[in-house]
């Protein structure tokens, strides 16, 4: 798990992972004071997101970005179900 700079109340998780046959890194960057964050899902290498989910804290809704490049089924579930992690 490797971590780039973010602001002092903020902490950063990259963790490398495969769903179905593709390969990922999803960034995890949360404010440890307000609880809010986001997961953000990209090739690996890049800087550039393929899709992102936002929490806003416990009893809030999650809002899925996608960035216009078709991703498979089990991204955008294992996007949601962290999502809902962080929301319990």
């Amino acid at each position: 798990m490797s971590k780039r700079a973010v602001p002092s109340a903020m902490t950063n998780e990259t963790k490398h992972l495969t769903l179905g046959k593709t390969a990922y890194e999803a960034d995890r960057i949360t404010d440890g004071t307000h609880g809010i964050g986001y997961i953000e899902l990209r090739r690996p290498g890049s800087s550039e997101p393929l899709a992102r989910i936002n929490y806003h804290g416990p009893g809030t809704e999650l809002d899925l970005c996608t960035y216009g490049t078709p991703l498979p089924m089990s991204a955008v579930e294992w996007l949601i179900e962290k999502g809902r992690e962080k929301l319990a």
